[in-house]
């Protein structure tokens, strides 16, 4: 069964990239932390195969191989949103979790890494009736920004 599915994102799976349109902002923001220094994860929950996870990378235009780690069913022991997902990730790649910025989308499954000492940063605008875990919160704008600024 796994071999039919691990085949199914190596053929299949690409012809629907065309249904995804990378964002703009993306891959320039991924260069800009790159050449910062900055060792990339991808935080993408676990409940796939690594392998379909890249794929997934590709179809938004992005090489895998710029991530230092990528999680995958087969090898993390946590998954979104147990803060504990992203505690393996930085142990997997040796660094201390305060020294972690985490980038999402979803204030349950990406902001619980605050629980384990890490910076957040939301993409989204946050009503201001919610009392959330982001550290910070704006668009690839302004997260690019900051990081020209070095503010984080």
């Amino acid at each position: 069964m796994l071999g039919r599915f691990m085949d199914f994102y190596v053929k299949d799976f690409p012809q629907y990239c065309s249904m995804i349109t990378p964002h703009p902002l993306a891959s320039e923001l991924l260069d800009m932390a790159l050449n910062k220094g900055f060792q990339l994860a991808c935080s993408s929950n676990c409940v796939m195969p690594k392998i379909a996870i890249e794929e997934r990378i590709r179809c938004c235009g992005i090489d895998p191989k710029l991530f230092a780690f990528i999680p995958g069913m087969e090898h993390m022991h946590y998954s979104k949103p147990d803060p504990l997902f992203f505690q393996e990730i930085a142990d997997n790649l040796g660094v201390k979790t305060e020294d972690c910025l985490v980038v999402g989308n979803d204030l349950d499954e990406d902001m619980c890494a605050a629980d384990m000492g890490m910076k957040t940063f939301f993409i989204g605008l946050l009503p201001e009736e919610i009392n959330t875990r982001a550290t910070y919160s704006g668009d690839l704008k302004d997260l690019i920004a900051m990081l020209e600024k070095e503010e984080i």
